[in-house]
């Protein structure tokens, strides 16, 4: 019962955290993909995988591999976050 208790707690927490972080965000930091989304689709170009990005923040990656031509299902538990990513 006290590990449940402490595991929601945090992850309420880590909600509450990432949701201020993300409204913060400047727009021009989540039009620019990540270095790792560009090493990413160098690696995988030939052999266009579907793509699941897990903690995808604005989408900023999800939507740079999805122009490339790859299918990419993204997720974030923070609604700020979606609602950002939404929003562009």
């Amino acid at each position: 019962m006290r590990r449940k208790f402490l595991a929601e707690n945090i992850d309420m927490a880590g909600k509450k955290y990432w949701g201020g972080y993300y409204s913060e965000v400047d727009k021009l930091v989540r039009d620019v993909p990540s270095q790792f989304a560009c090493f990413v689709a160098g690696e995988l170009y030939d052999f266009n995988p579907i793509i699941i990005e897990i903690g995808s923040v604005t989408c900023r990656d999800a939507r740079f591999l999805s122009t490339l031509g790859f299918q990419v299902h993204a997720y974030d538990q923070s609604e700020q976050a979606i609602s950002c990513a939404k929003s562009d």
